[in-house]
C-alpha cells in the first residue's frame, strides 16, 4: 500500500483477544481498510492528509498566510537567515523584518536567494497560483541548502516570500524559499522557534490529549468533531532498524506499547466501543529519519468504523 495522500496511517493493535487482522485494499495507494477483530469486527481507514501537507502554505510579503496585500519590508536575504516580524503590527504601511540569529525566536529560514518567478504571464496570477509555484520551485533550494530532503510530513514546510498583488504591478516577479514549522492550526499565524533547520530533529509530535479529526493533520478542539485523540509516543530509534512494511510487523512491534499508553490514558481500562491505536510512518519520513511513533484512541460506531466524537477520552474508564 502506498503513502501518497497521507501523512501517517492508522492501524489498530491488539489488546491480548486479537482473533484475526485482514486487509482490504481499495484504489490502491489512494485508500486501505484494516480490519482488526476484537470479538467483533472494525474497520480503520487509512487516515488522508490534506491536499497539500499541513503548514505548506507561502507566506506572502504581507507576513502572513492569507490574500493580504500589507507588505513587508524587504531585504536582500541570503540563505540561513532567520528571519521575523510582527504578523499583527503594520507600521506605514509594511511588517518590518528583522534578521536574528538563528538561536532566537524566528518565523522563518531562508534557504534561497531571490529567484525569478516564470510561466505565470505578466498580469497578477493570484495567491493560489503563487502558492503552487512556490511550493514546486522551492523543494530542491531547500534540499541544496540542507543537504537532504525535508520530511514531507514533518515538523518543517518549505515555502516561499511571494509578492503581494502591489509587489506585483510594480515589476516585482520573485520569491524567496523559506523554511517554516507546520502550521499549529488549520489557518492560523506562524509558529516562531528557535534554532537552525539543518540537523534539527523533523518528526512532527501533537501533544499528547491532541484530537484530530478524519480529513486533516492538524489538532482541532476536543469539543469539535474528531476521530482520534493522542495517548503518547514511542521512539523506535535503534529498535527497529529497518521499516516495517507490512500491517503486521507494525502491530508486533507497536501493539504493546501504545496498549499500555491507552489503558493509562483512558484510566486502566478500555469503555465499551474504545479502540487503542497509532500512526505508522510513511516511507518519506521513515527516509527522513523519522522514528517516533504516535499511539492514539478512538470510538468505533456502528458498522465498526470509527465514530466522530466531540469529546476528550482522557480518563473515560474512571
Amino acid at each position: 500500500m502506498g503513502d501518497r495522500g497521507y501523512r501517517r496511517r492508522f492501524h489498530s493493535p491488539s489488546r491480548g483477544d486479537l482473533l484475526s487482522v485482514g486487509v482490504i485494499v481499495v484504489a490502491a495507494g489512494l485508500l486501505a481498510w484494516v480490519v482488526t477483530m476484537h470479538h467483533g469486527s472494525s474497520s480503520v481507514a487509512a487516515k488522508p492528509a490534506p491536499s497539500m501537507p499541513a503548514g505548506s502554505t507561502v507566506t506572502l510579503r504581507g507576513g502572513v498566510t492569507t490574500t493580504t496585500d500589507v507588505g513587508l519590508s524587504m531585504q536582500q536575504f541570503v540563505p540561513g537567515q532567520c528571519v521575523t516580524w510582527n504578523q499583527t503590527t503594520v507600521v506605514n504601511g509594511v511588517r518590518p523584518t528583522l534578521v536574528v540569529p538563528c538561536s532566537h525566536l524566528h518565523l522563518i529560514e531562508i534557504s534561497s536567494g531571490s529567484l525569478p518567478i516564470t510561466g505565470l504571464g505578466s498580469s497578477f496570477p493570484g495567491y493560489a497560483a503563487l502558492n503552487e509555484y512556490a511550493r514546486k520551485v522551492c523543494v530542491q533550494p531547500d534540499k541544496d541548502y540542507l543537504g537532504y530532503t525535508l520530511d514531507p510530513y514533518g515538523r518543517f514546510v518549505g515555502a516561499g516570500l511571494v509578492p503581494t498583488s502591489g509587489d506585483w504591478a510594480q515589476g516585482d516577479y520573485t520569491v524567496w524559499c523559506d523554511i517554516q514549522l507546520t502550521l499549529a492550526t488549520a489557518n492560523g499565524p506562524l509558529t516562531a522557534f528557535t534554532g537552525e533547520v539543518r540537523g534539527a530533529n523533523q518528526t512532527l509530535l501533537e501533544p499528547v490529549g491532541s484530537c484530530e479529526n478524519a480529513l486533516s493533520s492538524i489538532p482541532v478542539p476536543c469539543t469539535e468533531p474528531h476521530i482520534q485523540q493522542v495517548t503518547g509516543n514511542v521512539d523506535l530509534t535503534g529498535k527497529v532498524l529497518t521499516m516495517p512494511k507490512t500491517t503486521a510487523q507494525w502491530q508486533s512491534i507497536l501493539s504493546p506499547s501504545c496498549g499500555q499508553l491507552a489503558l493509562s490514558f483512558l484510566g486502566g481500562s478500555y469503555p465499551s466501543g474504545v479502540q487503542a491505536g497509532w500512526y505508522t510512518i510513511a516511507p518519506s519520513s521513515w527516509t527522513a529519519g523519522e522514528r517516533i511513533v504516535q499511539c492514539t484512541v478512538g470510538q468505533i460506531g456502528a458498522g465498526g468504523a470509527w465514530a466522530t466524537i466531540t469529546r476528550s477520552l482522557k480518563g473515560a474508564a474512571r
